[in-house]
């Protein structure tokens, strides 16, 4: 009786059994361990099925037209294990049809055809051939290994060849570039001990070396018929020809490589002028040449079969260089040559002494001129800055809103004992920046109508002025010149609105009072009126103030015509 899925399973399967459409017969052994496994025509949809514990997997076996379930129980000689089917051993009477389910998701037939055993077990009637080309990389496999692995750890594997022992416990055997010598019955014998009885599973493959015929003409490798080489005389150095022969027809080269120099001597003797040559000697174990050459070695790489020789040079010296090598191979299909053209390789000269000298002298004097250059630079920066805005005639007024160049700021009450730093803030210095570099001052006490509010025509002159200049004397400390230093200090460094030129007539460490925030400016941007030193239009005093004041064209030639001059404010 068969209900359900298994009465489906069991028709298809028979059904297709009966019409050939099963997985292809399988051999085994009488009287050896066999494995048979189920090939999925999905393996991935099978393995997820087995894991979630969808399913499970069913042997059975057809015998009459009766579906036989195989049992799992392992004290059994026939076992189900999943994917696999163990027989411990096969018989002849278990030739015929198996097939696995799982429920009604797929069903596959397998045919297992059992054969008599031979007297040699390395020569099982269970084998397959194997053919290549001779040359070529080739693997023999023990295909159905990894299907044993599970029935036993302690196994052990015999290789035959031919019926004699090749090697032992390997899975493959390998060759790099097969000979035709290696055409042979190569059986492999796997050997399992199971409750006190060992078993055996036997495969074999014969594999068949094929001679190809190819159409293809050795040549020597390389670009062009000559190599240029550069070389030291007196040094050792090789020189190595390498030649392609083809892909698979070693066998049918008779290949002869060797070396040949150029005898110029001979050549220019010679009547025709035909070039001449000597052979190079073999190397030898026993004897030691000047130059010798290795005998060809045949080696096979990615695919082709090469040739190389390679020709030794001891102490080479200028009859090398002079008369070229030739490297030459001759074959049963063909030959080649190719020159070895060497050449002296030209070494740097080392510096003379004179040169180096000189070398020195010039870095030296490169030098002392860099740090020159850089010192006058800095040393005359004024005059290069003034020098560049009078070529460049720049002007920085343009465009700001400002109405003056410079707030003027000093004591205007003097003591009778200061008359000569009251003239140079109330004339000498407003006239000769006003009258000759052409800078437009404001003066509180000159410029401001009296009536309004001192402090915001104060702050309003200062907003439109570009400078401020305080000129600083020991009549300097007022209220009034303090509040103009205090507010000027603070549009300059907090508001960044104006910038400061602070004008010295006696050194500030001389002063009784000094306000905190003028330690805070930069020295730079002091200038130091040193009396009648500073009075000529072209000292120091005055270009600094140039340099402090904004960038305008001046009358150049007012200031040539009085260069020389000294300040006089009664001459104005």
């Amino acid at each position: 009786m068969f209900r359900g899925g298994t009465v489906f399973a069991f028709l298809v399967i028979l059904c297709h059994l009966r019409s050939g459409n099963c997985q292809a017969s399988r051999c085994a052994v009488d009287g050896e361990h066999y494995v048979l496994q189920c090939l999925w025509s999905d393996p991935v949809l099978v393995e997820n099925m087995l894991k979630n514990n969808e399913s499970s997997i069913t042997w059975n076996r057809i015998q009459s037209d009766v579906d036989v379930k195989i049992t799992t129980d392992n004290t059994s000689r026939i076992i189900s294990k999943g994917h696999k089917l163990q027989f411990w051993p096969i018989y002849l009477n278990d030739s015929g049809d198996y097939y696995c389910s799982i429920q009604d998701t797929e069903s596959r037939g397998i045919r297992i055809k059992v054969v008599l055993k031979s007297e040699k077990q390395c020569n099982t009637p269970c084998n397959e051939k194997k053919k290549t080309n001779m040359g070529m990389h080739v693997v023999v496999n023990f295909l159905p290994f990894e299907r044993y692995r599970d029935s036993g750890t302690n196994y052990s594997i015999v290789v035959y060849k031919n019926c004699d022992i090749y090697a032992f416990n390997v899975s493959q055997i390998s060759f790099d570039a097969v000979q035709k010598s290696d055409e042979a019955d190569y059986a492999f014998v796997l050997m399992i001990p199971r409750n006190g009885r060992t078993y055996s599973f036997s495969r074999r493959t014969k594999l068949i070396v094929n001679v190809c015929i190819e159409n293809i003409k050795p040549y020597l490798r390389g670009t062009g018929n000559v190599t240029n080489l550069d070389i030291e005389l007196g040094t050792n150095f090789t020189l190595q020809c390498e030649a392609f022969l083809g892909y698979c027809q070693r066998a049918l080269y008779d290949v002869t490589m060797f070396w040949l120099q150029l005898n110029s001597k001979r050549t220019e003797s010679n009547a025709e002028h035909k070039e001449q040559y000597d052979f190079v000697e073999g190397c030898s174990s026993n004897i030691t040449y000047k130059r010798c050459y290795t005998p060809q070695k045949i080696l096979y790489a990615n695919g082709s079969l090469t040739a190389i020789t390679v020709l030794q040079i001891n102490d080479a010296n200028e009859y090398d260089v002079k008369n070229y090598y030739k490297c030459k191979m001759d074959t049963t299909n063909g030959g080649g040559s190719r020159a070895f053209n060497l050449r002296i390789k030209v070494k740097a000269r080392d510096i003379s002494r004179d040169v180096f000298t000189k070398s020195i002298i010039v870095a030296v004097i490169c030098s002392l001129c860099i740090v020159l250059l850089a010192f006058l630079c800095v040393k005359f920066r004024i005059d290069i800055v003034l020098l560049w805005r009078t070529l460049k005639k720049t002007d920085e007024t343009n465009g700001d809103g400002k109405q003056f160049d410079a707030y003027l700021s000093f004591m205007s009450n003097p003591a009778a004992e200061e008359e000569e730093e009251i003239e140079f803030a109330t004339k000498t210095l407003p006239m000769v920046l006003e009258n000759l570099f052409g800078y437009k001052l404001c003066i509180f006490e000159r410029d401001v109508i009296p009536g309004g509010v001192k402090v915001d025509d104060m702050h309003s002159f200062l907003d439109k002025s570009r400078r401020l200049i305080i000129l600083f004397s020991r009549n300097y400390i007022a209220d009034n010149a303090l509040y103009e230093l205090e507010a000027g200090l603070h549009k300059a460094m907090v508001e960044r609105k104006i910038k400061v030129i602070l004008i010295e007539c006696m050194p500030l460490h001389e002063l009784n009072v000094v306000p905190e925030s003028l330690h805070l400016l930069k020295s730079s941007n002091t200038v130091k009126w040193e009396g009648n030193k500073s009075r000529p239009l072209n000292s120091r005093f005055w270009k600094q103030i140039q340099y402090l004041m904004p960038s305008k064209p001046i009358n150049r030639q007012i200031l040539l015509l009085n260069d020389k001059r000294e300040v006089n404010p009664n001459c104005y």
